[in-house]
């Protein structure tokens, strides 16, 4: 019985170090992304108004996120500061959608943008959106409907010509894919 009772013991005290060392290692992993953070932070207090090409990697109903090509860095564009239009979250699409012009921001959509704030206490960034690098779908669909519509009202020949002039081209090769670095 005593050797039982010594394993118990043993078992308990071996349980509680494991949930104390499991505490002690979660409040170090949150020590070190807070001291990150206040790093990012006093980095950008560095480059204030400067233009950074960035990508859209989180949309909220209250703005989105995004993180600069050049640095590890993400900020928010706050929804209230878009000023070309009213824009509202459509949860399905995880998009903000403007109300008078139908223009979306996405995840992955390009942007570039400027940090105009950076609270150290909070430790956050806010980003204003400076231009679109890429107008996305809505542009691509519009641009296609265009052509659409242009090789309907052209005539036949017309467009045979077109056809056998491109088959005698070479065709154009696409840029090498860049790996972004994780």
């Amino acid at each position: 019985d005593g050797q039982i009772d010594r394993a118990r013991e043993e078992a308990e005290a071996l349980e509680a170090a494991s949930v104390q060392s499991s505490q002690c290692e979660r409040e170090a992993m949150q020590a070190e992304r807070d001291m990150l953070d206040l790093k990012k932070c006093e980095f950008m207090l560095g480059h204030l108004l400067e233009p950074e090409p960035g990508t859209i990697v989180t949309v909220t109903n209250f703005g989105f996120f995004v993180e600069l090509d050049a640095y590890p860095i993400e900020g928010l564009v706050r929804a209230d500061n878009l000023i070309d239009d009213r824009y509202y979250f459509i949860e399905e699409e995880r998009a903000l959608k403007g109300m008078r012009t139908n223009r979306r921001f996405r995840i992955g959509d390009r942007v570039r943008v400027e940090a105009t704030k950076v609270d150290l206490r909070r430790r956050q960034i806010d980003f204003a959106l400076l231009e679109r690098l890429n107008e996305g779908s809505e542009a691509e669909d519009q641009q296609r409907r265009i052509g659409k519509e242009r090789k309907r009202s052209e005539p036949r020949a017309r467009r045979k010509h077109a056809a056998e002039t491109m088959r005698h081209k070479k065709p154009r090769q696409p840029p090498p894919k860049r790996k972004r670095p994780r």
